[in-house]
């Protein structure tokens, strides 16, 4: 059913959305695997220059886009303290930050994520309607997902140690409302995905974080993106959205 308070269709299509393993760059080539934090929000920093805050990114000069992005991944990397596991949501909100204070700008941030709280419920990221306002004017929105492996009869989701940041670049507000993603994730195309959200009505997400099992019932399973053959191996089949990172960036 439309969501009458937004509109039907929007996409910000200057957003970049570069592939994190992108073999014209070393970097990309040997580490891409674990930068998808830097790259998500490098396109989102690449767009603001490009229709909002010119100045939030280095004038491009003789540069490429794609250098430009590429030399923002590696100071974004460096920090958000990115490692070979990848970056956690509170290095990635510092360095974010940092970053865009050091440009001149002000952010504010919101964050609602799963981390093992004792009575916690999928506000947000259980409900489209309140992810999608996220995707509007100098609002971005970066989500994190989860690749799980499911019992069918015991309806328990199992992450298989696999989680990925992707852009919130949109959303398709028609009879079925849809999330419109950038997954820097080599396991998918480079190409926008509208993906489709599905709440989730009974089962456990275990080994989760502590506690061992919760409540699955209210978050939201993800259809559109790509999931890594290796994964697959692992019984990974279903893509479930862990957490929310959104800002929106201002003049001081």
């Amino acid at each position: 059913m439309r969501i009458s308070s937004l509109p039907t269709y929007l996409y910000k299509a200057s957003m970049p959305n570069l592939c994190q393993t992108d073999k014209r760059a070393r970097v990309l080539r040997e580490d891409g695997l674990s930068l998808c934090g830097p790259v998500t929000v490098s396109n989102i920093l690449i767009y603001l220059a490009k229709t909002h805050f010119p100045p939030i990114v280095p004038e491009f000069g003789n540069l490429s886009e794609f250098d430009v992005q590429l030399n923002l991944i590696e100071k974004l990397a460096k920090y958000m303290k990115t490692d070979t596991d990848g970056t956690n949501d509170a290095d990635l909100i510092e360095g974010l930050t940092k970053y865009i204070r050091e440009h001149g700008y002000k952010t504010e941030v919101f964050q609602e994520g799963f981390e093992g709280q004792e009575n916690f419920t999928p506000d947000v990221i259980g409900d489209p309607a309140k992810i999608m306002p996220f995707a509007i004017g100098t609002s971005n929105a970066i989500l994190s997902v989860n690749f799980c492996k499911v019992d069918p009869e015991t309806k328990r989701y199992e992450p298989i140690d696999e989680w990925q940041y992707v852009n919130l670049a949109g959303f398709s507000n028609c009879r079925v409302p849809k999330l419109i993603v950038h997954d820097p994730s080599p396991a998918t195309e480079r190409e926008p995905k509208e993906c489709e959200l599905f709440k989730i009505e009974d089962g456990t997400l275990h080994n989760w974080y502590p506690p061992n099992e919760f409540d699955a019932k209210g978050f939201l399973e993800l259809e559109g993106i790509g999931i890594h053959e290796e994964d697959k191996k692992k019984g990974a089949s279903k893509i479930v959205l862990d957490s929310i990172l959104a800002f929106k960036v201002e003049q001081k």
